[in-house]
């Protein structure tokens, strides 16, 4: 006979917070999902016909964040996706790590001799478009670089395409609007009307590379899955050429460390609900983190019930906020608490103690829907 849950109190309480405060519903999630990708899809074509260069740097479409992977709270009213891009081989990338943690820099060590590669006159003309473009975005060095990245590339290419295939912001052959086009952060992000709601989307201009970074590294846990993103984002920190540094990210990795583990996703949800009644400010991605983590010590602690992987993810936060640090899964010298002040920490530390005394003390359903809403 198995052992008994001391927190079976709470679960008809965190089914009605799903109810009716984090699971939207599943049909028009899936709907807008679709619709989404379909419309970032279109205009990607778009931009591809109005930028050859754009275009030979093998644009695709990525599916990122939240709403794709299942642990939205809420709408759909936000969607990341990524725009991966693929560097000609001739400019032999190389990924370098350096004194920052979770950071890299990539040096393009053959893109002096990418014109020279091959004579034929459709080869030129492919490399000199690449050329063009790719000029703006390297150093003397070749280093290629974040800040015209995520500040111009793609807002120059979008605006181009918007004035000549939109009309007064609709996208030609469909009813949806685009409302705002501006940049923020490494993304260009688009407010669109017409689904029946109004839906931002963020776009992150990404490249794909296969040689995994090594010294520190975390090593590849699916290396069938050899591909990885390193995304235009510069370190908050004063250091010698930032606009060198890109942020890296293993999203196909992360979506097999959370595949088939039954109440993983649900209790990320939960807990990014709780995080917002506190009003911590504390990323996302920083909770999914610490998933990534107790999922290498207690695989088997997804099998549930809910209330009982909740209590014991609350625990494990107390434990880091106690710490004062979250580290990244694939580099654990990179703090994701390093934005947060010390007395923020404790602040955090003292809300999730009286929250679990609460919970421990009177496990029932009105308790914990006392934190939601």
């Amino acid at each position: 006979m198995g052992k008994k849950n001391p927190f079976s109190g709470l679960e008809d309480g965190l089914n009605e917070a799903n109810r009716e405060y984090i699971q939207w519903n599943r049909n028009d999630n899936h709907r807008t999902k679709i619709k989404v990708l379909k419309v970032v899809k279109k205009i990607v074509n778009l931009m591809k016909l109005q930028s050859p260069a754009f275009a030979k740097l093998e644009p695709t479409i990525f599916g990122n964040g939240s709403s794709f992977e299942g642990l939205k709270v809420g709408q759909p009213d936000e969607f990341d996706i990524d725009i991966l891009l693929t560097l000609p081989g001739e400019t032999q990338p190389e990924v370098k790590t350096d004194t920052i943690p979770g950071f890299v820099q990539l040096q393009l060590l053959g893109f002096d001799n990418l014109a020279q590669t091959d004579p034929e006159l459709y080869r030129l003309i492919f490399y000199l478009l690449i050329i063009r473009v790719m000029s703006e975005f390297v150093d003397d060095d070749n280093y290629l670089l974040t800040t015209q990245m995520k500040s111009s590339f793609m807002q120059s290419i979008f605006d181009k395409t918007r004035d000549k295939y939109f009309s007064n912001g609709v996208i030609k052959g469909d009813h949806k609007k685009i409302t705002r086009a501006q940049n923020k952060g490494p993304a260009l992000t688009l407010t669109i009307d017409g689904f029946n709601l109004l839906v931002t989307i963020d776009l992150v201009p990404c490249f794909v590379l296969t040689n995994w970074p090594q010294n520190g590294f975390r090593p590849n846990p699916f290396p069938e899955i050899d591909e990885f993103f390193i995304v235009p984002k510069e370190p908050k920190r004063e250091h010698p050429h930032l606009e060198r540094y890109w942020r890296l990210s293993f999203q196909e990795q992360e979506r097999e460390l959370m595949f088939d583990k039954k109440w993983m996703k649900p209790t990320i949800r939960v807990m990014k609900c709780l995080r917002d009644h506190f009003k911590h400010k504390i990323s996302s991605y920083a909770i999914k983190t610490l998933f990534f983590w107790q999922d290498q010590i207690t695989p088997d602690l997804w099998r549930g019930p809910l209330s009982h992987c909740l209590v014991y993810m609350l625990e494990r936060y107390l434990r880091c906020l106690e710490d004062k640090k979250i580290p990244y899964f694939w580099y654990s010298k990179l703090d994701l608490l390093d934005n947060l002040t010390d007395s923020q920490k404790e602040q955090y530390r003292d809300d999730v103690q009286r929250m679990l005394n609460d919970i421990k003390g009177d496990p029932t359903a009105e308790t914990i829907l006392t934190y939601f809403g």
